[in-house]
């Protein structure tokens, strides 16, 4: 089995894959070292005092400590995130610790919401390097370690295996229920080789402005941003102004005025805040521009 992602759509997903909720947060590897525990982004950056929570827990769970059996030495990969349910995590709330040292405001965070590492890969284990095992074998490691986020009462733990989920008859619908960001499609009997399925909405915004970026004027382009606003009602930010970067459609003079009025489908992330209520759309990207000739 080959996972081709010209081949991948909500209906044609392999069923042989492992699929997984996909989380919004922040990737990093955490790693467990004679006794000590590190969270670190890819790039080397130690994100270790950020999110004190998992740090903790780590240290008990690794050290034998509170009944835990000692575990070895080993490298994760997965999401620090902060999660609503089995199925969602909140990026605004996990974007109150990304660059958060402050204690106090650690503190106030954590109140409202305790940050998750959802782990979803292993690369290193008792000193053995796995880069050379199958993702189902390393997957067995993890799941034989930590809860597996199966059920919501997996929440109370600050370090856990993300779960495969069940094959469903329609899986955009599925998405779509949960309200999810969207999936991931592994293949089983190989390292490395997986496919994202994002829980884009597509949605009718009218244009009432253009703006020349500096990126857009370096290109000598004329128009680089659309100032748009909700023309169906649908969304909580109707009426609100906001921006939907694109790139070189159209570059004339006359396009200005011509696109004022008009009709944009704009595809995007809906992303709810803090206080639960829709944001403006996240991510938004140009699919097309209705009564338009280019």
């Amino acid at each position: 089995m080959e996972i081709k992602p010209t081949q991948i759509t909500w209906n044609q997903i392999p069923k042989d894959c492992m699929v997984q909720p996909k989380y919004d947060g922040e990737c990093n590897k955490l790693i467990i070292k004679d006794g000590q525990a590190n969270l670190q982004r890819f790039e080397g950056r130690s994100k270790t005092d950020f999110y004190p929570e998992i740090i903790e827990e780590a240290k008990w769970r690794f050290s034998g400590e509170r009944g835990s059996p000692t575990l070895p030495d080993m490298v994760l990969v997965g999401e620090v995130c902060v999660l609503l349910d089995k199925y969602r995590a909140s990026f605004p709330h996990i974007q109150l610790r990304m660059n958060t040292l402050s204690k106090v405001k650690q503190k106030l965070a954590m109140k409202d919401k305790l940050a998750t590492f959802v782990a979803f890969d292993i690369e290193e284990y008792e000193g053995k390097n796995l880069d050379k095992e199958s993702y189902k074998d390393r997957y067995k490691i993890l799941e034989d370690i930590f809860p597996v986020l199966e059920s919501n009462a997996e929440l109370d733990f600050r370090i856990v295996s993300v779960a495969n989920l069940k094959p469903q008859k329609d899986w955009k619908k599925f998405v779509k229920e949960h309200e999810m960001e969207g999936i991931v499609i592994k293949n089983p009997d190989k390292r490395a080789e997986q496919f994202k399925l994002k829980n884009w909405d597509e949605d009718d915004f009218k244009i009432i402005d253009t703006e020349l970026t500096e990126e857009g004027e370096a290109r000598g382009w004329f128009i680089s941003k659309l100032k748009l606003e909700d023309t169906k009602g649908t969304h909580v930010d109707k009426g609100q102004q906001f921006d939907c970067k694109y790139i070189n459609y159209p570059q004339t003079e006359s396009a200005k005025e011509l696109l004022i009025g008009k009709t944009a489908i704009i595809k995007y992330m809906k992303m709810r805040g803090r206080d639960g209520q829709y944001l403006a759309p996240r991510h938004p990207s140009l699919v097309e521009i209705l009564e338009f000739d280019k």
